[in-house]
């Protein structure tokens, strides 16, 4: 007899971000252990089109691409999700990034805080998305 239904596991993976689709969705290459390297589409949790003003879109897209595009990450899935479009919450696996403890969160089940894509991307906001902001950030600068 089959199971009905698989129970999730959630756990925060390693991986490094290929391509920034959207807004909301990013490609990354994940590390699963054991040598198991997986492309996923993760749709970023929090993160809502709605909640960025129209003129401020491209710009919001700007950071974001500066922020994690190409950069190490950790995401938070669930990995017994097959689908290729995945809801995972992301961190920015950087130790340089200038503290700050409105975007600063620790990932389940890791000891050190590391930076929140969403709480950022909504800590930025009223800063119109000034990718001056984001670069002085991650170089470890004070802002």
């Amino acid at each position: 007899m089959k199971p009905l239904m698989v129970a999730a596991e959630t756990r925060v993976v390693p991986g490094e971000t290929v391509r920034v689709h959207s807004i909301g969705r990013v490609e990354a290459r994940l590390d699963l252990g054991l040598g198991t390297l997986v492309m996923r589409h993760l749709l970023v949790e929090g993160v809502n089109r709605i909640e960025i003003p129209p003129d401020l879109r491209s710009a919001a897209m700007h950071v974001l691409v500066t922020l994690v595009g190409g950069k190490r990450i950790l995401a938070h899935v669930d990995i017994t999700n097959t689908d290729g479009h995945i809801p995972a919450r992301l961190f920015l696996d950087d130790p340089t990034v200038t503290p700050h403890d409105e975007y600063l969160e620790v990932p389940y089940g890791m000891q050190s805080k590391r930076l929140d894509v969403c709480s950022f991307l909504l800590w930025m906001r009223p800063r119109k998305f000034d990718v001056a902001v984001v670069r002085a950030i991650l170089n470890g600068k004070p802002v």
